[in-house]
């Protein structure tokens, strides 16, 4: 890729054949360079997207990345807190967001009460909160963590919507934790190693990349469509694969197309296997799909 330009986001709407590939451009990026080789990262792109499917149609844009200022990252930085740890993170206020810049290193001091901090650093959600404020600005991020004295009454509010979590159904959200589901035995099986874990099916939000979902695969079929030869314009006909993945409280209707190495370790899977599966997700006629790119045997 070049210099000053990078993926943020390609979202597919498998309804209307129809993917948005989206770059961030640093504002100081030579925009003459990138100008001259914008036509060849698209025919790549687009070549790579049509032998997944040669019916899509693929729409690119550019939006420009601009030095993130101290006030609207707090602002940012918050609001994940909050989406991600809301329990954890209660009685946070702006003055425990501590911002400092230096060129394009941004350094992030956390004031939060000193019993949740090892949970919050360690927690896979915290380094991928992390990972997204990187892939949405061009700059690196330095997270430090500072216990703060605790307040009684905070505490004592803390307490009581720990109660509440506890005592709502199981169907309402807030918080981490209720999102994602416990799985055992993870082995890798095709693709890449998952490590992430996975979101309860119903959370899933349509367009976003690198989700992991599991469950117990229900109503698999095996069914043949046409894929591009690579390196050539001629097709051939190939498997592919449908299935209901289901966790136990909600469902995903979800397709694996042969391609790439290892793909023929599906031949092993029938009703009843439970895995872990990495794709994206995407709705149709209402309905969640997820197209599965890793897989892995897991316990659930």
């Amino acid at each position: 890729m070049l210099e000053g330009v990078k993926l943020c986001s390609c979202i597919y709407n498998e309804k209307n054949n129809f993917a948005k590939v989206v770059f961030l451009v640093d504002e100081h990026a030579d925009k003459k360079t990138i100008d001259k080789y914008k036509p060849r990262i698209e025919r790549q792109l687009a070549t790579e997207i049509s032998e997944v499917d040669p019916n899509t149609v693929v729409r690119f844009e550019y939006r420009t990345s601009y030095l993130i200022e101290e006030e609207p990252l707090r602002v940012r930085v918050k609001s994940l807190l909050e989406r991600n740890f809301s329990i954890l993170t209660l009685g946070t206020e702006d003055s425990d967001i501590d911002i400092s810049f230096e060129k394009r290193l941004c350094t992030v001091n956390l004031y939060l009460p000193a019993n949740s901090i090892e949970f919050i650093r360690t927690s896979p959600q915290f380094k991928a909160m992390v990972q997204g404020l990187h892939d949405e600005n061009f700059a690196q991020f330095e997270f430090y963590f500072t216990a703060k004295p605790q307040n009684p009454d905070d505490v004592a509010k803390a307490m009581e919507r720990v109660k509440e979590y506890l005592d709502r159904p199981a169907s309402v959200s807030s918080g981490v934790a209720d999102k994602t589901m416990k799985v055992k035995s993870i082995e890798p099986m095709i693709g890449k190693e998952i490590q992430s874990r996975p979101m309860q099916i119903q959370h899933l939000r349509v367009g976003e990349f690198e989700q992991v979902i599991a469950g117990t695969i229900k109503f698999l079929k095996k069914r043949e469509c046409k894929y591009k030869k690579r390196g050539t314009s001629e097709y051939e006909m190939g498997p592919f694969w449908t299935f209901v993945l289901n966790d136990g409280h909600s469902s995903a209707q979800c397709v694996f197309f042969a391609r790439g190495k290892g793909w023929q370790q599906f031949e092993k899977l029938s009703d009843g296997s439970t895995i872990c599966a990495r794709g994206f997700n995407t709705e149709r006629n209402g309905r969640i799909g997820f197209r599965v790119v890793d897989i892995s045997w897991c316990d659930l």
